[in-house]
């Protein structure tokens, strides 16, 4: 662990992010998937999916504390905050009722939100955190962007042990647009919880509208890719706006806190 502690900090949080891959996602599923709770970690075998993605986070913080030492930020919202969240949350809520019944809730809940605290506490709050913070030079804040969230868009490679080459590759592309807004919403906010409320909603109706078990695995859907691509280009636009707009105290709320 020493070695890894002297490594630069672009290569800690690449053996950081393949460490997760293999033993987090790769070790992990398959040993609850297959030894402790054999099928499939989506339903009825929810609970290894939650059992499964809390060893994963105890990994993220083990990496963390044994050779990154990065400072996650926390801090709660405004009610009007709540509020809007709320309004957002019980409206795709509606909407999954109105397409699944209100008992296909749980699973979506669990979906969106177990998956997106493990990742935004790992991609967000150690990868992009340690990058936005050492990485040094001109460029440097451009790279950490797009280091972490290419790091992030690359994690979805393991979902071809159980999806087609093609529907990977458009979830790698939208996580490369989703990465890249989620850490403009922690560097503005220098607020995990924010990135993880994006994280939460837009998993809550995407992942939401399938259903256990459901997950394609068929071939390339030239719709599926037209839409992702404009949802992609929405993402970045956005997260160019949270990065730039504004005055300096508002739009990097996260730098003061890493000593910037």
């Amino acid at each position: 662990m020493e070695k890894l502690r002297r490594l630069p900090v672009i290569w800690q949080v690449i053996c950081f992010a393949l460490l997760y891959e293999v033993i987090g996602e790769l070790g992990f599923s398959l040993l609850f998937r297959t030894i402790i709770a054999p099928g499939t970690f989506i339903a009825p075998g929810m609970v290894s999916l939650m059992v499964y993605k809390c060893f994963a986070l105890l990994l993220i913080f083990g990496m963390n504390w044994l050779f990154i030492g990065q400072k996650i930020y926390f801090a709660n919202f405004r009610p009007l905050t709540w509020g809007l969240l709320a309004v957002v949350w019980l409206a795709e809520s509606a909407i999954l009722v109105s397409i699944h019944g209100v008992n296909h809730l749980p699973w979506a809940i669990i979906m969106a939100l177990i998956p997106g605290i493990v990742e935004e506490m790992g991609m967000r709050g150690v990868v992009f955190g340690a990058l936005r913070q050492r990485l040094k030079g001109t460029h440097a804040g451009r790279n950490a962007f797009l280091v972490s969230a290419g790091l992030f868009a690359l994690l979805h490679l393991v979902n071809l042990s159980g999806e087609s080459f093609s529907a990977v590759c458009v979830q790698m592309i939208s996580a490369l647009g989703g990465g890249l807004l989620f850490a403009a919403l922690y560097q503005r906010s220098g607020n995990l919880l924010s990135a993880m409320a994006y994280h939460f909603s837009f998993d809550y109706i995407t992942v939401g509208m399938g259903t256990p078990g459901g997950h394609p695995a068929g071939g390339f859907q030239l719709t599926t890719l037209i839409v992702v691509l404009v949802v992609v280009i929405i993402e970045v636009t956005l997260a160019a706006v949270l990065i730039r707009a504004g005055k300096p105290q508002h739009r990097n709320r996260l730098l003061p806190k890493l000593g910037l």
